[in-house]
């Protein structure tokens, strides 16, 4: 598809948008040129290409790269909202290969490489987030691999990369194993885990302050690890029962579920945050090993999550209609670890 646009302010643009479909990948890619804009007399263009790759049980992939000429493209040309406040353009690609079936097909390995132009605005300055250049991720599940365990991992390597901030690899390796116990009413999973990261800075990078008040390494500290146990678990009963409703034959389910975490103290102070923020509370959250997003942090708990779920399902489908659920968290110790120093620890116990 091609676009002629005229404004008759700046001039003539011309659009174009390309859109594939094959077998095993898809995708659009766009590119708009204003030859010369006759208030700034330069040209000025965008280019943007989104494309995915997907090969059933083999491997999948993706592109998102985009590019604007100058940090005001789109406020001066775009007539959406939306678009004219993009400030961060995603430049990033990434493949991840599934062990073959005749592996089981039980582990997968992706690659990545993220980066991003940030458009400035003249009115306030807008941060610049971290690049991962590249990233490497390898994630394996095994499950009844011995006397009824399962056995999990999840490991990364990342290079962080940035203009002004401290900059290195962060290596991750979480091992697990967890041993559920399920009936048909009921399910107990114990589960136990070593999470262990080690940062190596770069001691040629800027190293200023992430957050304000928050110790950051020196250059010259060269690294820093953290490791500790992760230990929880989560049961759960589950009732039901038939009902009926205008006419329709139901199932209603009573779903109580309890999850029990303890992870130990470990002092993060002195950890930069490359990619780390709170996570949002919600449902799934409160099920969750950890309340932070990211890799930068890991929190210490000692706590109790009680909720109970009910569900109205169809009879004659399995179709679910109506779900229901209350749950609350209980602290059982005050917060230590948080985000940065300015940040209040949490004293409340639910």
């Amino acid at each position: 598809t091609v676009s002629p646009r005229l404004m008759e302010k700046r001039g003539v643009q011309l659009g174009g948008d390309l859109r594939f479909l094959e077998r095993y990948f898809y995708g659009e890619a766009k590119a708009e040129v204003l030859p010369h804009d006759l208030v700034l007399g330069q040209s000025r263009s965008a280019v943007s290409l989104v494309a995915n790759y997907d090969h059933p049980g083999l491997m999948t992939g993706a592109l998102n790269l985009n590019r604007v000429s100058d940090d005001n493209y789109f406020r001066d040309l775009s007539s959406r909202l939306a678009i004219a406040a993009q400030t961060t353009l995603p430049r990033e690609g990434y493949l991840t290969y599934y062990g073959a079936w005749w592996n089981g097909g039980w582990w997968n390995a992706t690659g990545r490489f993220q980066a991003f132009q940030v458009l400035q605005d003249a009115s306030r300055s807008i941060p610049v987030p971290y690049w991962r250049a590249p990233q490497l991720a390898l994630n394996a599940g095994k499950q009844d691999a011995a006397f009824g365990l399962d056995f999990n991992f999840a490991g990364e390597v990342v290079d962080f990369r940035h203009p002004t901030n401290v900059i290195g690899l962060r290596n991750t390796v979480y091992p697990s194993l967890s041993l559920p116990i399920i009936t048909a009413g009921s399910f107990l999973t114990p589960k136990i885990g070593l999470h262990s990261t080690h940062y190596a800075f770069d001691p040629n990078g800027n190293v200023p302050a992430i957050m304000p008040g928050t110790a950051q390494p020196t250059a010259t500290s060269g690294a820093l690890s953290r490791t500790l146990p992760i230990v929880s678990v989560d049961s759960g009963l589950i009732y039901e029962r038939n009902a009926n409703w205008q006419g329709q034959n139901l199932i209603q389910t009573l779903e109580p579920r309890g999850y029990y975490l303890l992870v130990p103290h470990r002092d993060q102070g002195r950890i930069p945050l490359f990619d780390t923020a709170v996570a949002d509370f919600n449902y799934a959250q409160i099920f969750s090993e950890n309340s932070f997003v990211g890799g930068d942090r890991i929190n210490d708990a000692n706590q109790l999550t009680l909720a109970v779920t009910s569900r109205l399902l169809f009879t004659s489908t399995g179709q679910e209609a109506v779900r229901a659920t209350a749950g609350q968290r209980y602290y059982f110790r005050d917060q230590q670890v948080t985000l940065d120093s300015t940040t209040m620890p949490r004293t409340y116990r639910s």
